[in-house]
């Protein structure tokens, strides 16, 4: 679906995920699936933007149609389906986490349950305050989390990657989009 179609589809808190084509995301992907990252979609007044914690650099905002059209890969857009969804939360979640640094050590520490699960022990409680430092899923989990979706339950959301979106039974993908 072409950017300008999908744009009147897109609710605030909905999920892009991305298939990167760079060097970091293919590595990404081979051990989490399909995506390689994850960022949240808003309104802006009437401008649509992409939430992300990206790398190397810090949760930022940015207008969607440039993230589309920049982006190296694939970009398809998720719903979440879940009724108790609190979309304001989300997206309030998403908006004051703005300018915190990204966190390359925890996108190690999340690919490590694929590459040593035997060493995993119970994962810590998720923390009450905002993460200081953040990674891409962790940042959309813990956002989801706010308004009422735990993606992920049993992992902490610095452990989660972008096919626990996908695989969550309240994610609904609604379409890949391109410029």
């Amino acid at each position: 679906m072409r950017y300008d179609e999908a744009r009147g589809t897109v609710q605030d808190g909905d999920i892009l995920l991305f298939a990167g084509r760079h060097w970091l995301s293919r590595l990404i992907k081979r051990f989490t699936g399909r995506y390689s990252h994850s960022a949240i979609a808003c309104w802006w007044d009437d401008r649509l933007m992409v939430l992300e914690a990206t790398w190397p650099g810090q949760v930022r905002a940015v207008p969607a149609s440039f993230c589309v059209d920049d982006y190296n890969g694939p970009v398809d857009l998720w719903t979440c389906t879940y009724a108790g969804l609190d979309r304001a939360k989300v997206v309030s979640a998403a908006k004051a986490l703005l300018g915190r640094k990204y966190s390359f050590r925890k996108v190690v520490a999340a690919l490590r349950r694929f590459l040593a699960p035997w060493r995993r022990t119970s994962p810590p409680a998720d923390p009450t305050d905002a993460p200081k430092q953040l990674q891409c899923s962790e940042y959309v989990s813990y956002c989801l989390r706010q308004g009422g979706l735990d993606v992920a339950p049993g992992l902490p959301d610095a452990m989660t990657d972008p096919a626990d979106f996908e695989h969550n039974e309240h994610m609904t993908k609604v379409a890949r989009i391109h410029a």
